[in-house]
Parts: structure tokens; C-alpha cells; sequence
């Protein structure tokens, strides 16, 4: 995903994290515009990491980054702030073009003048069944 996103101008990755406590910390520490989940981490998952983070004032766009056709942990994330789902093996070039508008004018997102897509509904079908 980051060699994806060094062909977007604008765009810096700013961290990559491997648990909860460390999304939560990389992100209050960087503010960035645009944070991407996976629902399970090694540690926690990025779903209540983006709730913690939702819960103490973040309000940058968020995507999650899921793997499966229904978007496996998808409806426990629906309720963490998540704004749009992401298929990993389906969706990449949809998620870039996405970021792209965003690295463009991130403020249209604001005034409404870019259509983004919609959280999609799904079902967890984790062998943990997501928290």
C-alpha cells in the first residue's frame, strides 16, 4: 500500500502500526488527514483503535482496509467511525483514486463537492469475531 500511495502527489505516508495501542499513539501524534485500519492488528484491532481515537476529537477521514467479498469484520468497524470499506484484493484502485481526490482538495470533502463511496454493510466472519 505504500508503494501505491508514493504515486499519489500529496500524499505522505506519515506511519504504519502493527497494534492498537500503537495506531492510537502514531495517530494522535501525527494528526493525519487520512488514517487506513485493518480491522485485526497483532494486538487489538484498528476498529477500536479508530473508536478510541473518534472518542478523543480525531476527525480525519477513516478507511479500513478489509480482506474477503463480505468485508470481514466490517459491521463491528461500522460502528467504530469508520467512513468507507476497502476490499484489499478488489478495491486498491478505488481506494487510491479515493485518496488521490483527497490529496487534491481535501476540503471537498467538506463542501461536498466529491462523491466518496459509502460505508458498505457486512458481516464479521472473523475466527474471533471482531470486539
Amino acid at each position: 500500500m505504500q508503494e501505491r500511495l508514493s504515486d499519489v502527489p500529496s500524499a505522505i505516508v506519515v506511519g504504519t502500526t502493527v497494534s492498537e495501542e500503537q495506531t492510537v499513539l502514531v495517530t494522535a501524534l501525527s494528526r493525519p488527514d487520512v488514517l487506513l485500519i485493518a480491522p485485526q492488528l497483532a494486538d487489538g484491532t484498528g476498529c477500536s483503535a479508530l473508536e478510541r481515537l473518534r472518542s478523543a476529537g480525531f476527525q480525519g477521514t477513516a478507511y479500513a482496509m478489509v480482506a474477503g467479498g463480505n468485508g470481514a469484520c466490517g459491521a463491528d468497524c461500522a460502528g467504530s467511525g469508520v467512513d468507507a470499506f476497502y476490499d484489499k484484493g478488489q478495491d486498491l484502485d478505488r481506494l487510491v483514486d479515493t485518496i488521490s481526490l483527497l490529496a487534491q482538495d481535501p476540503y471537498s470533502v467538506i463542501a461536498g463537492t466529491i462523491e466518496l463511496p459509502r460505508t458498505r454493510q457486512a458481516r464479521c466472519s472473523c475466527p474471533q469475531r471482531c470486539e
